[in-house]
């Protein structure tokens, strides 16, 4: 029998959420109580960003996400852009800190760029007191207002993921939830992802 999970929010947690019960075949549902997620969501994120995470584990799961991001971009047609990041070093502290990073993280895919392919990578940055630059390949830029509208219609392609917008919850109780118009909606599972 199949799982069934309601998901309480329909920002880019709770879409983050209902993806992973969806991708496990879970009967998902998210109830959301604007015509579109906004707040947070819209204001907090629009960079995946691997390189801040250590090595190991975080860093493991900063990559899959990446892989994730990749995966619904292409589903949905979502722009996105590839651009790494580039760390602009102005002292020798930093740039003794870059070199020692990038000697450390092997199994990233990290570089040193002279001041001339910095400003080529990124031509905004100011050239006064540049040394070099850190680069790293990983990072991808999105932009938030276009994912939150367009990733509920490819969560629903792709995994029948159903949304209810225009819908509050009142009550959430073991298994059960209330909206505010009295629908009563029954499931194994209820998170609650409603923002700040």
């Amino acid at each position: 029998m199949t799982k069934s999970v309601l998901i309480v929010g329909g920002g880019i947690m709770g879409l983050a959420t209902a993806r992973a019960f969806g991708a496990q075949g879970y009967k998902t549902t998210v109830l959301e109580r604007s015509p579109r997620a906004r707040g947070s969501s819209i204001r907090n994120f629009g960079m995946v960003w691997p390189i801040g995470q250590p090595e190991g584990l975080p860093l493991e799961w900063a990559l899959r996400s990446r892989s994730i991001w990749l995966e619904l971009a292409k589903a949905g047609k979502i722009w996105h852009e590839a651009s790494g990041s580039v760390m602009a070093l102005r002292n020798a502290l930093e740039l003794s800190l870059a070199l020692e990073f990038i000697e450390r993280e092997t199994s990233r895919n990290l570089r040193m760029l002279n001041t001339s392919e910095a400003l080529k990578k990124a031509p905004f940055l100011k050239k006064e007191g540049l040394l070099a630059a850190m680069y790293s390949d990983t990072e991808i830029i999105v932009e938030a207002r276009e994912v939150i509208r367009i990733l509920p219609d490819v969560l629903h392609t792709t995994y029948g993921t159903i949304f209810k917008f225009n819908t509050a919850v009142r009550e959430v109780r073991q298994g059960t939830l209330v909206t505010a118009r009295g629908e009563v909606l029954n499931a194994d599972l209820i998170i609650v992802c409603n923002g700040y």
